[in-house]
């Protein structure tokens, strides 16, 4: 993609002119740029210089008149500078949050691992990170944080912490169903059978029965395999609420 002077977070390829963006040729003229004297990058944090390519045609026509301390003043040269500086700075921060989601996600894995072995409280503290504050900074994918509702809601509800994992799995559900196609997923039929079974573990039927019907819904329209049992949760349910006739259709 040609490199335009004036854009923010352009990659700037080694073989582009910083003018043009056309490749510069065999004949490679350059300039350096010293982060520490240029006044470019804000506050000097490291001693880097930085290399930039131009044509044979940018580079007589942009820098024949430089400062004596080597610095160009023409202003279309001093902007590309500016731009391919930022661009710099864009990849060099792009790749450490990059690095910081790859971890949240090696800490999901793990809390998963610590759930599968019992560490009920270990995984819910392993998983907070996916839902932390830092992590909505990173613009953390959404189905990582919807992992992280969803690991914890588990750890919660198998250590009787109900009305922890009744919260986790109601923001699990809400992330869901904003996805595309949200209202009727497979993943969003899981997420209102798990909010269901826990609020019938809280002696609440009336609320858990919206979401066990809207489960059922969802579980014939996909042919998901947990169809009979979201049966089985309302016919628990009907029976919680004292409709004995339909838990026993439901439950037959």
């Amino acid at each position: 993609m040609p490199f335009h002077p004036l854009s923010d977070g352009i990659h700037l390829s080694p073989n582009q002119c910083l003018i043009c963006g056309q490749p510069p040729g065999t004949a490679i003229p350059s300039i350096a740029v010293d982060y520490r004297r240029s006044g470019y990058y804000g506050v000097p944090t490291a001693d880097r210089v930085i290399v930039f390519q131009l044509c044979a045609t940018c580079y007589p026509t942009h820098v024949g008149n430089a400062h004596p301390s080597g610095f160009p003043r023409g202003e279309t040269l001093e902007a590309a500078i500016k731009a391919g500086i930022r661009a710099y700075d864009f990849a060099a921060e792009e790749a450490t949050r990059q690095e910081k989601r790859d971890q949240i996600v090696v800490q999901l894995d793990t809390a998963e691992k610590l759930l599968a072995i019992g560490q009920f409280d270990a995984a819910a503290k392993a998983a907070a990170i996916a839902i932390s504050e830092d992590a909505h900074a990173l613009d953390l994918p959404k189905d990582a944080t919807i992992r992280g509702h969803d690991v914890r809601s588990a750890a919660f509800e198998a250590a009787g912490k109900f009305d922890l994992a009744a919260a986790e799995a109601i923001r699990m559900l809400t992330l869901l169903r904003e996805l595309p196609n949200g209202e009727s997923s497979s993943n969003t039929g899981e997420a209102h059978l798990r909010v269901g079974e826990i609020l019938l573990k809280k002696s609440k039927p009336l609320l858990a029965e919206p979401h066990l019907r809207a489960a059922l819904r969802i579980s014939e329209e996909t042919g998901s395999p947990d169809h009979d049992i979201v049966l089985d949760a309302l016919g628990r349910c009907a029976a919680s609420k004292g409709d004995f006739a339909a838990a026993g259709r439901l439950l037959g």
